[in-house]
Parts: structure tokens; sequence; C-alpha cells
């Protein structure tokens, strides 16, 4: 059970969290949240869930009295926020920003050929920021030594951007995204 996951809506129906299905019924049976039926779009609380019997054992859980119905969203009850997920600058995200696309060249690399260049180097006090890296091949990096992109007469394919990424960003890679989530959060990760 733990290897599921319940989408998180605050009161507002907005996209906020994901978690285990086992702490999605924890906060359904303390009457933190509701689940939300995707075919009908109705609230369940936690006791009309435990009322509920379901023949499907494989998206259910098994009870004594027989399987219940695994949540795969719920509704927070009293949260109202939303959460703007502004991830940190790491090589890992740089390369999820660009896409392993050579941004002086325009090529696609393979990832190990990807490395990260500093438009500003930090031999010069370049920092390792959003707006000061960017995604180029081992080759290319190598040849633009310290030198600025100015000073090699290069310009980039998109200028560099602090992304912010939607909730679906954050979902592991093994996870395959249920069709009751897309309304919320849609497919695309970058």
């Amino acid at each position: 059970m733990n290897h599921r996951l319940c989408l998180v809506l605050n009161k507002h129906w907005k996209p906020i969290s994901f978690c285990s299905t086992y702490h999605g019924i924890s906060k359904m049976l303390n009457d933190r949240a509701v689940m939300l039926d995707s075919s009908t779009y109705q609230t369940i609380n936690g006791e009309e869930w435990m009322k509920m019997l379901s023949n499907d054992d494989t998206r259910g859980i098994l009870t004594p009295r027989g399987y219940l119905p695994a949540p795969e969203i719920i509704i927070a009850q009293f949260y109202e926020k939303i959460i703007y997920r502004y991830p940190s600058c790491n090589r890992k995200n740089i390369i999820k920003r660009d896409g392993l696309k050579c941004q002086y060249t325009g090529d696609y690399l393979e990832k190990e050929d990807a490395t990260i260049d500093h438009l500003i180097p930090r031999s010069r006090g370049g920092p390792t920021s959003w707006d000061n890296c960017v995604v180029t091949s081992f080759d290319f990096n190598n040849k633009k030594g310290a030198r600025t992109p100015e000073e090699i007469n290069k310009r980039l394919i998109k200028n560099p951007t602090r992304p912010i990424w939607g909730l679906v960003d954050y979902v592991p890679d093994s996870f395959t995204i249920p069709g009751s989530w897309k309304y919320f959060i849609g497919t695309k990760k970058r």
C-alpha cells in the first residue's frame, strides 16, 4: 500500500502535494481530508469510506471485511494555501530545465557528455545560479574556458531563468500518473 500515492488538493481543489495512500487514509480517518471519487466528483469522508466495499482487488485495500477502494485523490479540509515550487539550482535540475540541449550550439547531448557552463566563470566570481548556468557539451565548455559568451562571440539559444515547476515534475519517475490526476495536474514532465 505504501508504494501507491494520493494526490492532495487544498480546500479549493488546487493541487498542493502528494502522499502515500496510507497517509491519505490516515488523514481521512482523522477528519483532516476527504476522498474525491474521480468518476462522480463527490467527496467521501472517512466514515463513509469505511462502509464502501469493492470487488477490485487490484486497486483496493484488503481489510477483514473485504476490499476498500484505495483513495487516489484527497482534499484537505482546512488547508487553503497554494505551494509554488522553486527547484534548487543544481546539475540535475539545470539539465532538466535545458533538456540535454547545448545552449550554445543547439545539439542534443548524451547525459554523460553534458556539463554545466557558468556564463560568468566561477574563476571571475560568477555564482552557481539559475541565470548564470546553462547546459553545454564537455568539449565546448573546455574550449570556452574562463571566458564569457561575449568574449568568444557566441549567443545563447535561450536566456537562462529560474523555473517554476508544477507538482507533476516532483512525482517519482517510476510512478505512473493515474487518469484521475490528469484533470488537476496534467501529465507533462520537464
